[in-house]
């Protein structure tokens, strides 16, 4: 479990490092979607909605591209924050896995490796969320994060907690 646990930690850390760059994306085509909204004639709207008579579609189209800057907003310290918890999160990653894999190969010291790569996955995964919680505007992506964070928490432990319980007499014997 720790190896595929860390499989997937270690593509979310590499989608952090890349998250700027697709926000950047995603800025270039919501000014493409904003231009379209400015030049977006108001005539046709009673054709399409007879019923509306306090908003245009125009404005419901710009209220829409409001709400969704201010679900997907993400600000310049997240996204320097995300690029530094990447990078450090695939170290992490790499010694959890290697953790996972020393658990499979009976070596005397498999036990402390596990140890601590749980315990710096737990620490680092705590550390990210506050961090990150930091941020004055909770978006959308921040809010994805802390859950992720607290699942990656919450895994980590119940590894712990099986590993602290179960028979550790095959180690002690190398």
């Amino acid at each position: 479990m720790m190896i595929f646990f860390g499989c997937i930690s270690l593509a979310l850390d590499f989608r952090s490092i890349y998250t700027p760059a697709m926000f950047e994306m995603h800025e270039n085509l919501r000014g493409v979607m904003t231009q379209e909204i400015n030049e977006f004639e108001s005539d046709s709207i009673n054709n399409i909605i007879e019923d509306t008579d306090e908003l245009s579609q125009k404005d419901m189209m710009k209220q829409l591209n409001n709400k969704m800057d201010d679900l997907f907003y993400i600000s310049d310290f997240t996204k320097t924050w995300l690029v530094r918890f990447g990078f450090s999160g695939l170290f992490v990653s790499i010694i959890y896995i290697l953790g996972g894999v020393f658990l499979l190969i009976v070596k005397s010291f498999s036990i402390k490796l596990v140890y601590t790569s749980i315990g710096l996955s737990i620490l680092f995964n705590f550390i990210e969320a506050i961090v990150l919680s930091l941020d004055s505007k909770g978006s959308f992506v921040l809010i994805w994060n802390g859950i992720s964070q607290a699942f990656g928490i919450l895994i980590d432990v119940i590894l712990l907690i099986v590993i602290l319980i179960s028979s550790k007499e095959a180690y002690r014997m190398n």
